[in-house]
């Protein structure tokens, strides 16, 4: 698979190393678009793909200690990236699963129980409520990309912004409403299979 020029300067990452985000933003530059082309290979998802590749970069930053300017950067990137996205298939391959166990375990798909209609409402709620909790911008930014669909590009035109500023919302945001959801055990399994499916 064809990739960005792989070779960085050892002065970037040794500046990256400690600290600076002009030298982050120069290997963003470099790596995003061979990164989410590598990632969107493998998911066939554009939104999947991008939220990997903004995982990475998260990663990078966070870790950014431990970069070796002496070892091959790109290597350790696209490893990083590997992991990511087989991280992401197994978590697909887990939700298809559990779809495939309620359509057995439901004989007739249509005549949903009582019980079970409630949980749904009551996680969609859960989830509104989350939103609801997002600064303002990064709410709006999540309700345009994933409940109205719009591209993270269509949603920076619309609101005059930046494609970057728009993933560094969403990342945020799906971080604050994972956390959210999570802290809600009853609701771990629509987590995997609803809204984790969206």
């Amino acid at each position: 698979m064809m990739r960005t020029e792989n070779h960085v300067a050892e002065e970037t990452l040794i500046r990256l190393r400690a600290g600076s985000r002009v030298d982050f933003m120069v290997v963003y530059d470099q790596f995003q678009k061979g990164l989410f082309t590598f990632a969107y290979h493998y998911l066939r998802d554009k939104d999947l793909a991008e939220d990997v590749t903004q995982s990475v970069f998260m990663k990078i930053w966070e870790t950014r200690h431990r970069i070796n300017p002496a070892l091959s950067f790109a290597g350790y990137l696209y490893r990083i990236t590997r992991n990511e996205v087989f991280n992401e298939l197994k978590a697909i391959a887990n939700r298809e699963k559990a779809k495939a166990g309620m359509a057995m375990a439901t004989p007739e798909p249509l005549a949903l129980s009582v019980d079970t209609i409630v949980e749904q409402r009551e996680y969609e709620e859960l989830l509104e409520e989350a939103v609801r909790a997002l600064p303002p911008q990064r709410q709006r930014i999540f309700r345009l990309c994933r409940q109205e669909g719009l591209t993270y590009q269509e949603a920076a035109s619309q609101l005059g912004i930046s494609y970057y500023t728009v993933k560094e919302h969403m990342t945020l945001a799906m971080q604050a409403i994972k956390n959210h959801l999570g802290r809600n055990a009853v609701f771990i399994f629509f987590l995997a299979t609803v809204y984790g499916s969206t």
